[in-house]
């Protein structure tokens, strides 16, 4: 902290509750700050943003954070470290997803961007890719089961069919493709073409 009002606050503060503490120079590098939050195994550290001297500003935030960092000991500084890692790995899988999308290869989009983990920040866009991605899908396995109906063969029918479960599995409330599966099962029914009926 700098010579300001809210220093001497903070010491009385921490007096009026019996609160121990200590004073750290500000001036302090950081490779010092560390050592001394090693020693000391802090629950809360008071900074100001920075401190103001005649010719120059001491950026005194930037210089807890790198000293934290350095803190070999320091709990919060290692699960702060793993976070950051984390929130890198998953920042880097929903890139490599959205890349994917762009190519136009979606079920391998679709793969990637559910291994995205729910805790981070990236979720958030990935869930919303997913959703459009599911969407997308669901779209071009209707069309291909459409084409293979239209091809009336056996084989055509029952892929055509698994094409259309594949589709309800994305979007299950589509009532087109609902029906449009219904009407498939009846006339595999009457062709007498085994195959396990759509659920839901």
């Amino acid at each position: 902290m700098p010579m300001i009002p809210e220093t001497v606050q903070a010491m009385l503060a921490c007096a009026r509750i019996g609160a121990i503490h200590s004073v750290v120079f500000g001036g302090f590098a950081a490779n010092e700050l560390a050592a001394r939050i090693d020693d000391a195994t802090p629950k809360l550290i008071m900074t100001a943003s920075c401190g103001i001297e005649v010719q120059r500003v001491l950026p005194y935030k930037p210089l807890l954070d790198e000293a934290i960092e350095l803190a070999p000991d320091n709990e919060e500084a290692k699960t702060n470290k793993a976070n950051a890692a984390r929130e890198k790995s998953a920042d880097a899988t929903l890139e490599r997803g959205e890349e994917l999308i762009e190519k136009g290869e979606h079920e391998e989009a679709k793969k990637i961007l559910e291994e995205v983990p729910e805790d981070t920040k990236a979720h958030t866009r990935a869930k919303a890719d997913l959703e459009h991605l599911n969407q997308t899908l669901a779209h071009n396995y209707k069309n291909e089961a459409i084409r293979l109906e239209k091809s009336g063969s056996k084989r055509s029918l029952k892929a055509a069919h698994e094409k259309f479960v594949q589709a309800l599995e994305l979007t299950p409330e589509d009532e087109d493709i609902l029906k449009r599966t219904a009407t498939l099962e009846k006339k595999m029914k009457r062709k007498r073409i085994k195959f396990t009926p759509y659920e839901g």
